[in-house]
């Protein structure tokens, strides 16, 4: 068994193209998503010692769904429908998180969050084009809008987090 050939296989999802543009947009989908799989239980073990129970729910959730994302890729062959679908959980779990430890407000914003969402966008960008990541573009910034106007009427944002 050659390791390295089963590897490949699982990053263009078996499929043989003669286009390199398209197998290495499936090789960056892939793994995208393998890489999400793998980090999804550590920070959901982070969380848990925490104490912080919704976050760790939501970090093995979102690696679940993502493992669902990898399977749908898999079998569909179809980058634009498990790509939107694998930055779709990966933007729900950096909202959730980012809520949830009070990284939403306006100081957050420009924080980790912001440049996560970032990094989303320019995914989009280069795995769906610029349609795709139009849209993703405009999904991150109504998000931002919406938690600056949450920010400015004075809205508690929680923060499941203990200091120590």
């Amino acid at each position: 068994m050659n390791l390295d050939s089963h590897f490949q296989n699982i990053l263009t999802s078996g499929i043989r193209l003669s286009d390199p543009d398209t197998l290495r947009k499936f090789k960056v989908a892939n793994g995208f998503q393998l890489v999400f799989i793998m980090i999804a239980p550590f920070l959901g073990l982070l969380y848990f010692y925490m104490g912080a129970l919704p976050l760790f729910y939501v970090a093995i959730g979102s690696g679940l769904l993502m493992i669902c994302s990898l399977i749908l890729l898999r079998v569909t062959k179809n980058l634009a429908l498990g790509s939107h679908f694998g930055i779709l959980i990966a933007w729900a779990a950096v909202l959730f998180v980012a809520w949830y430890t009070g990284a939403v407000s306006y100081e957050g914003v420009l924080g980790p969050t912001f440049i996560l969402n970032a990094g989303l966008i320019l995914l989009a960008i280069f795995l769906l084009g610029y349609p795709g990541g139009s849209v993703w573009t405009m999904i991150v910034f109504l998000q931002t809008g919406l938690l600056i106007s949450l920010h400015r009427t004075g809205f508690p944002f929680p923060d499941l987090i203990p200091p120590e």
